[in-house]
Parts: structure tokens; sequence; C-alpha cells
């Protein structure tokens, strides 16, 4: 099913939006950039937290600091609930980042932590505006590259399909009355 639940072209429906062109297959999930991340193991152990939006930078701390990594979190009635993997006997660990802005900060704060070596690896829209999370390996400074683009749904194929021709992982995305808000990054700037 798409991600309405209804038919999509993954599942032989039709996509509304389609021109009807294929460029090829889409780019991978996220989890594949936070796998990266991680380095490819047989195992990894998993941990979750729910809580209000003051407790998530101590927790991205902790955990970073132990190794995890947040690829994917929501909001809800709950606060925040995260979720955060790291690889089974993995000593590395991480420096993470937790911000809420406007849309007109994201570009500025995601091209700022880009170059400081930062990659947003999840992030969800509410009242606080857009609320995402970064990491870097410990001590690691290598900058990345970053893009932003918001994008209405007939657009929003050809653009990812053009980052990923420019070497660029889509790895954070939300919509809301601006569209969809994508993320994307690349180590090889």
């Amino acid at each position: 099913l798409g991600l309405d639940g209804a038919a999509g072209p993954r599942d032989g429906g039709v996509d509304p939006e389609d021109s009807g062109t294929d460029a090829g297959p889409p780019p991978p999930p996220p989890l594949q950039l936070s796998r990266k991340l991680l380095g490819e193991a047989d195992r990894y152990e998993a941990a979750m937290m729910q809580t209000s939006g003051s407790g998530v930078r101590g927790a991205l701390s902790t955990w970073g600091a132990s190794g995890f990594v947040v690829p994917t979190f929501t909001t809800n009635s709950a606060g925040y609930t995260l979720l955060a993997y790291r690889s089974e006997g993995s000593e590395q660990t991480y420096e993470t980042r937790f911000t809420q802005t406007s849309g007109s900060g994201l570009r500025s704060t995601i091209s700022a932590w880009a170059g400081e070596g930062f990659v947003v690896t999840a992030m969800v829209t509410n009242s606080a505006g857009y609320t995402f999370v970064a990491v870097r390996p410990a001590g690691s400074t290598a900058p990345q590259a970053a893009r932003m683009t918001q994008h209405s749904g007939s657009s929003l194929r050809s653009g990812v399909q053009g980052w990923a021709a420019d070497g660029f992982f889509v790895n954070a995305m939300v919509t809301n009355s601006a569209g969809y808000t994508v993320l994307g990054f690349d180590s090889s700037p």
C-alpha cells in the first residue's frame, strides 16, 4: 500500500502523480543512511523512549554517547516517541544535535550542521515547527553537503530523482502546509 493506505506503485497500483516515465528505482529507505553510520552488523540493539520536548536533548546525548543513532521519531499526545539503534558490540559513539525551528530557519540550520559533519537522521513537524535530530561520529568533523527543498506532490518524484543523480540521499521528509519538506545529505561534498 502507498503511504496513505491507498494502492501505490510498489504494489501494482497507479500513482496519480506519476508522469508515466520511470527514471529508475526509488532511493533506499532512510534506515540505510543510519546503517551507514552504524556500520553493517548481523544484529542491532534497539532502544525506545517517550518524553516531552524538554527530555529529547538529554536522551539523544546519552544514546549517542552509548553508540545509538535515532533514525526515526514521532510526536503525539505522549510527547515524542524516539527509536534508536546501535550495532551490537560496537564501540562507536556519536555526538548529537536536536533543535526546533520555523521553516525560515530550517535551511540555514541544516547547512551549518552539515558543515560541521552532522547528518539529520529524522524530522517531524508539529506546533513547535520543524523538530529534527542529527548525529556525527564522535570526533569527526568531515563536512557533509546538505540540501533542503519543499515540493508539491507533482514535483516530488523528479526532485528526489535529481538529488539521487547528484549523489544526495533523502533521509528526512515531512508534510505540512508547505507541501513535502525534504532534507538530503552527501558525504562527499
